[in-house]
């Protein structure tokens, strides 16, 4: 998966805008270590926006899994060299040893994989406790919202990323919790969850709108640099990783492809909180929020926007509108144990063997600790829960007046309910 290395973008980014400003040609003098700190934050993409618009185009899953990963990735990564460069500001980059830049280069290390085991502790106690209030459904989709917070206050008050913190929470516990939940639960954090994160994006452009209207610096040299330098970096990080990992992969990333991911590099909530925050010693202070938010706006109003016309244009594959079937989920499921075995026979040490290695793991040290069996056992196996859940969809289909999403070439049970339907009606 190609990630746009925030490290590597606030080198060339800071360093390119350094250089230039040496010429003169900015209003106000920026130090190296201050415009390092700025292209820190203008590093940060904006996962919600950018995912707002591809799950709106329906781009094919591979590409909407890749923006996604890299956005929310990306943010954390900024995130923490922005601190980082923050914590340089009372040195002074004259005073900087190499002890300090070693340290420096250490502690970026210990806050990410340290963010990563505080989330999957918490995402540990989440599984155990929901695993132990079989008797308090209605309590659990709690436990789900205030646990992961806790993560994220615990990374926050340990001085490790927060945001990878939560990130990594979420990721490791939804196996384990999911078999914990009932299905109205389920649907209830899946749609709190949605309307939530709608409410919060309206609530931080809204602010951003606001701060528009206030003391700006403008300077149309480093703002014009700015925009360019984000827009050229980001097409570069994208470029060149996908280039060589095309090397590897089965399913290349085509030029297509490479374009909306460069293209996707949306700039939103997260460069503008990081922005405002910083110590008002800092001359540029002023200069630094107005390039902010008017690249914002550039990446936000003129990407966003026309984004949806360049992917029809460009005749990008889009995601299939039908639902598997569950021939298809049986013969997925078939061939991931054929490649299994073959992986084994071969003695390559393939992300199949790896899956399968960690789900034999999972099923003899963690489901026992962090899932309620007897619950699972009443659901059924995990090939009944599936078809339960496809049926279920197709009911709400046909009950809303709609024929359900199905291949029509693949046959299956809820196929066949959908055709004894039809001849009903």
């Amino acid at each position: 998966m190609p990630l746009d290395s925030p490290a590597l973008g606030l080198k060339l980014q800071g360093v390119s805008l350094w250089l230039i400003g040496l010429t003169g040609i900015y209003s106000v003098e920026v130090p190296l270590l201050h415009v390092l700190l700025f292209s820190s934050l203008i590093s940060a993409t904006d996962p919600v926006a950018v995912i707002a618009f591809l799950d709106e185009i329906h781009v094919n899953k591979l590409l909407y899994t890749t923006v996604f990963a890299e956005s929310l990735l990306n943010d954390a990564v900024s995130i923490v060299l922005f601190r980082l460069f923050k914590s340089f500001l009372p040195i002074g980059i004259e005073n900087m040893r190499p002890l300090d830049c070693a340290a420096g280069f250490l502690s970026f290390f210990v806050v990410a994989f340290g963010g990563i085991l505080i989330g999957v502790i918490w995402a540990a106690i989440v599984g155990f406790t929901t695993r132990h209030s079989k008797e308090v459904d209605v309590v659990k989709p709690v436990f789900v919202f205030v646990l992961p917070y806790c993560a994220y206050l615990a990374a926050e008050m340990t001085g490790l990323s927060a945001i990878i913190a939560t990130v990594f929470c979420c990721v490791a516990m939804k196996p384990y919790v999911k078999l914990n939940m009932p299905a109205s639960a389920i649907n209830s954090i899946k749609y709190f969850t949605k309307v939530f994160a709608e409410m919060s994006e309206a609530v931080i452009f809204l602010f951003l709108g606001l701060s528009a209207i206030r003391r700006h610096h403008w300077d149309f040299a480093f703002i014009l640099l700015t925009i360019i330098f984000c827009v050229l970096f980001r097409t570069l990080g994208m470029i060149i990783p996908a280039y060589f990992l095309n090397k590897f992969r089965l399913v290349p990333y085509s030029k297509v492809d490479q374009f909306v991911l460069a293209y996707s590099g949306n700039r939103g909530p997260i460069a503008f909180g990081l922005v405002i925050g910083l110590p008002d010693s800092i001359p540029a202070k002023d200069l630094f929020i107005t390039a902010t938010i008017a690249t914002i706006y550039f990446t936000a109003v003129l990407q966003g926007v026309t984004m949806k016309p360049l992917v029809r244009w460009l005749n990008i594959k889009l995601d299939d509108p039908n639902r598997k079937s569950m021939m298809e989920h049986t013969v997925e499921k078939q061939l991931d144990f054929v490649m299994v075995g073959l992986e084994d026979i071969c003695g390559y040490r393939g992300h199949h063997w790896l899956r399968s290695g960690f789900e034999r793991f999972s099923a003899r040290w963690l489901r026992p600790l962090l899932v309620d069996e007897a619950s699972v056992r009443q659901q059924g196996s995990k090939l009944v829960r599936e078809f339960t859940r496809v049926a279920l969809l197709d009911a709400v289909d046909i009950a809303e007046g709609r024929k359900p999403n199905v291949n029509k070439s693949s046959p299956s049970l809820q196929r066949l309910c959908t055709q004894t339907a039809e001849c009903e009606l």
